[in-house]
């Protein structure tokens, strides 16, 4: 209260009115509203973002559950592709070939096949059980997917809504052959 520093009055950069400057040469309400339209542009271009990532959560989930219900048998039970164990689809996971980082094969179906959770955690895959397993099914798919898989693709939104509801269609379909066994 007893302070020596006075004040002055200078002109606002943004509003040009004499008043108090309060931030980088800003009165208090043109700062505050500055300063509040850049953080709503900031937030909408993070939601952005994350509407993506949420697609590609979303495709992930409905892609592995196609995957797993694919190769179930009426029972639902399915066959661990590289350790030959069943389970029920539930209780697997959908292993990937080319890791799920590269998104050129993360859901193309040739690259992934039903793997329990210790092939597929424990074991990284169990990559040369899995290779030759591809292999044997058709000759050079492993060659085919390492090609792919040098492509780079960053998928846009519309593609992956168009994957998501191709994926769920495929798992409608998939999951009548539970009501006929």
């Amino acid at each position: 209260m007893n302070s020596t520093i006075i004040r002055k009055k200078k002109r606002c950069i943004t509003c040009f009115d004499m008043t108090y400057i309060f931030s980088k040469g800003r009165c208090k309400s043109c700062a505050t509203i500055e300063d509040t339209q850049k953080r709503i542009e900031d937030y909408e271009d993070s939601d952005d973002r994350e509407s993506f990532q949420n697609l590609v959560s979303d495709l992930d989930q409905i892609f592995s559950v196609y995957i797993r219900i694919k190769y179930a048998d009426t029972s639902g039970m399915v066959e661990c592709f590289t350790s030959g164990k069943k389970y029920h689809w539930k209780q697997i996971q959908c292993g990937h070939f080319i890791s799920r980082s590269n998104l050129s094969t993360r859901w193309l179906e040739l690259n992934c096949r039903p793997q329990s959770e210790h092939d597929n955690c424990m074991l990284n895959g169990n990559l040369l059980v899995f290779e030759n397993k591809l292999n044997d099914e058709k000759s050079g798919t492993v060659d085919y997917l390492r090609e792919i898989s040098r492509q780079i693709s960053k998928p846009t939104i519309s593609e992956l809504k168009s994957l998501i509801i191709e994926y769920r269609l495929k798992v409608n379909q998939a999951k009548k052959k539970f009501l006929q066994g």
